[in-house]
């Protein structure tokens, strides 16, 4: 599937995606996602960056 062709070109309000998923800013839920995504982003951060200095 080639992805181009099924792209409507459409502005998407993406703070009303995670609100829908994950909860309103401020909420327990929200706060937790976020916890969450930035664990993963520091996981990698940290992955990558090592693996620039250590063969792995």
């Amino acid at each position: 599937m080639n992805i181009m062709q099924t792209n409507n070109h459409q502005t998407v309000d993406y703070g009303a995606v995670l609100d829908a998923k994950f909860g309103a800013v401020g909420t327990e839920s929200r706060k937790a996602a976020e916890e969450k995504a930035m664990a993963f982003y520091t996981y990698l951060s940290l992955k990558y960056y090592h693996s620039w200095f250590v063969d792995v």
